[in-house]
């Protein structure tokens, strides 16, 4: 009896997690007209991808996404490089104060978006970096860093210095034995702040919301905010929106959970 309990109490946990993307869908395919109607029609009897057809062309849907590949790729590839070095460095060189440091990095986790926004806009406003991709990519890479370096230096820390040594006295260098004996090992761990950061990247909207004032720069959490209109929404395309711009993240999470779950659990233990 307590297993069926705890199946029953589970299905009904996911039912109630999973509505709010089943209503998106299905909203998402209905005729304009069902969209409307009350009461609310749960299963549509005339299907279409009208929507769809119209946020990809007339919408600028592609655009959007376009954007958003760009921002979320570069933040990556400059936030992965950086915490591996970073990360590296924090396990294979004495550093005095690197308790506090840590701490920092941790505490930094808390600071919300909105309180980073005023500052950088100043400060990108006076070096010219405003309506440009980099100044949301180096955004994303301040505030993501120290999540990733968090998350790898403890991959790093597993991995035994003999075998760097004896990389060494083969004569290779130390960014050579990085590359190719420490790196390839802590493979998992950078796999999983990858997707992280990917993740991360591909949903921001404060930073694109200030940085970006012009259209065809803006990301897909934009192009979903001003498919909101003044005076109307057009609710099966705005859902048909939502559904395109969270298809990818699904996608990864599909593919890759494995790397996310056994990377978060490894960088979350205890030195």
């Amino acid at each position: 009896m307590k297993r069926i309990g705890l199946s029953a109490a589970s299905v009904l946990i996911m039912a109630i997690l999973m509505f709010p993307f089943y209503w998106m869908f299905m909203t998402s395919i209905k005729q304009p007209a069902e969209v409307a109607s009350s009461p609310p029609i749960l299963i549509t009897r005339h299907p279409t991808l009208q929507a769809y057809w119209s946020v990809l062309t007339v919408g600028y849907m592609a655009r959007y996404l376009r954007n958003s590949s760009i921002i979320a790729f570069s933040t990556m590839a400059a936030t992965i490089v950086l915490g591996v070095l970073a990360s590296y460095g924090l396990t294979r060189f004495r550093i005095r104060g690197l308790e506090i440091f840590l701490l920092i990095l941790l505490v930094s986790q808390l600071l919300p978006d909105v309180s980073l926004v005023l500052p950088l806009f100043i400060l990108f406003s006076r070096v010219k970096l405003l309506d440009r991709f980099v100044s949301v990519v180096l955004a994303n890479v301040m505030q993501q860093l120290p999540f990733v370096i968090l998350i790898l230096r403890p991959y790093f820390q597993k991995i035994p210095r003999g075998l760097e040594e004896a990389a060494r006295i083969d004569g290779c260098s130390r960014m050579g034995t990085l590359l190719r004996i420490t790196l390839p090992i802590a493979l998992p761990g950078v796999i999983t702040a990858s997707i992280l950061t990917f993740l991360f990247s591909w949903g921001e909207f404060v930073f694109a919301l200030t940085f970006l004032s012009r259209n065809e720069m803006q990301p897909v959490t934009i192009g979903i905010y001003n498919a909101i209109g003044q005076y109307g929404i057009r609710y099966d395309r705005l859902m048909a929106s939502s559904m395109i711009a969270i298809l990818p993240v699904v996608l990864i999470f599909i593919f890759f959970q494995r790397y996310v779950r056994w990377g978060l659990a490894v960088g979350g233990l205890k030195d």
